[in-house]
């Protein structure tokens, strides 16, 4: 992912104190910190992935796999070009 360390660090701030996630130490490096979904970032990770299901089905009936590659494509050239 291309984030900025002050970036990234500010998102798993957000996500931490909605209680979405929690950081650990890691036991083999103190420069290092682990990020943990938490149970209730897991339930709305799959509540979200539940209402966007019926979307997902109606994409893969209206385009091919070749058309939904091409249409990713263009959606990350997109992000990129709003950076």
């Amino acid at each position: 992912m291309a984030f900025a360390k002050s970036n990234a660090t500010q998102l798993i701030d957000h996500l931490e104190s909605e209680r979405l996630v929690r950081r650990l130490p890691n036991q083999d490096d103190r420069r290092c910190t682990h990020i943990e979904i938490t149970d209730r970032g897991r339930q709305l990770q799959a509540e979200a992935l539940a209402a966007i299901a019926p979307l997902a089905g109606t994409l893969e009936g209206v385009f091919t796999p070749q058309e939904r590659e091409r249409l990713a494509a263009l959606l990350q050239r997109l992000i990129e070009g709003l950076r």
